[in-house]
């Protein structure tokens, strides 16, 4: 409730009326650890009444009472913010996890190729070089079998380019999510720390991790459809924290390679297939507050009612998800993200499949976010 409107703050003990009023101080000790403490040196005040029942040593004695309150008062605010980092940490490691080392395995993969490939061009190469020296002796070159060694040597260079390309966009993008969770401000601050800037999102946010993923969807059949999404021809700037916002579709492209399933159409045909998009929505956050939304659609049969109000929570994992890595932990990562940036994200049982999304809000019309320079940069706490 709120104070009677004679109590005011102050630095020292006062009378008002017939009651006496005392500040509740912190531990001066404990200051030190401000962000911490989550506390000023006046936390409070303390009202005692009527002052007609005071003896001599009331006075003294409540003020030291005052001050044995701030005392315990800030140890429980210490308490409290101590337990919310040791939470936050620990869920912060495990988006490293998630994020970050199951992914790097890739590296090896990678490495293991391209090793490959170098000793193949090694094998050639020696071929080639005894082959030149006996056409030497001869007098005579064997044009047509060089000719075949010179085209396995370009082939083999195209194939140690694209393994060096997908190397440098693996290294690119771990770097991405790396810097964009170990981060001195979260771990300083206790949460999630933005560093917004303006982006075209699709091609700095949405491309880069559909590129990662495509070739593993087309593995296991997952055609990727361009025509149901709704994605408009113009790629919006966005003002979002890049490397955040990426792994929310990486999140979510990870789940549709391991739980999109074949279904059979109104024609009666199987398909199998994930789609995306975006669409504006007028009101979406209240009057004249629109929103832009991202959509993730995946073939399969729908999320059971009891189960669809619990995907985003911690740790939940719903029926069928047994037999697949993970911990339930990439959607809760999505929902912490998306919510930062003051968005929100859902699930629809749609035609076909299941359609997961987030909502951003657009503090801009289309127009004016078209106009707005892509140098600007936002730090939001």
């Amino acid at each position: 409730m709120d104070p009677p409107e004679d109590i005011r703050l102050s630095e020292s003990a006062y009378v008002t009326g017939d009651t006496f009023v005392s500040p509740i101080r912190g531990n001066r000790r404990l200051l030190t650890s401000k962000p911490l403490a989550q506390a000023e040196e006046i936390i409070g005040l303390f009202a005692v009444s009527p002052l007609s029942r005071f003896g001599e040593s009331d006075r003294l004695f409540f003020e030291k009472y005052a001050n044995r309150i701030g005392y315990n008062l800030h140890y429980k605010l210490i308490s409290v913010q101590s337990e919310k980092h040791i939470k936050f940490i620990n869920t912060l490691v495990a988006d490293i996890e998630h994020n970050v080392l199951v992914p790097n395995i890739m590296y090896r993969l990678f490495l293991n190729n391209l090793r490959k490939k170098i000793r193949e061009l090694e094998d050639i190469e020696k071929d080639f070089g005894k082959r030149i020296e006996v056409g030497f002796r001869k007098e005579c070159v064997e044009t047509c079998h060089l000719d075949q060694i010179q085209g396995s040597l370009a082939d083999l260079c195209k194939d140690l380019l694209r393994q060096y390309e997908e190397i440098d966009k693996h290294y690119q993008n771990t770097s991405l999510f790396l810097e964009s969770l170990l981060r001195r401000d979260h771990f300083e601050k206790g949460y999630l720390v933005l560093r917004r800037k303006m982006c075209r999102f699709r091609k700095e946010v949405l491309d880069p991790q559909l590129e990662r993923y495509k070739q593993r969807l087309e593995r296991r059949g997952i055609r990727i459809d361009y025509h149901l999404g709704g994605m408009p021809d113009e790629d919006i700037p966005l003002a979002v924290d890049v490397g955040l916002i990426s792994q929310v579709y990486a999140n979510l492209f990870s789940n549709a390679e391991k739980y999109c399933r074949e279904v059979i159409n109104e024609h009666g045909e199987p398909v199998k297939f994930m789609s995306y998009g975006q669409e504006v929505i007028q009101d979406f956050f209240g009057p004249k507050k629109p929103g832009i939304k991202f959509n993730v659609y995946t073939t399969g049969p729908h999320i059971p009612s009891e189960e669809a109000s619990r995907i985003f929570d911690e740790g939940f994992r719903g029926t069928g998800s047994e037999n697949k890595q993970g911990v339930g932990h990439g959607l809760h990562f999505v929902k912490k993200v998306v919510e930062v940036h003051g968005g929100v994200v859902g699930y629809e049982a749609t035609n076909l499949g299941n359609n997961f999304f987030f909502a951003l809000p657009l503090q801009y019309t289309i127009k004016e976010i078209t106009d707005l320079p892509l140098v600007a940069e936002f730090n939001t706490p």
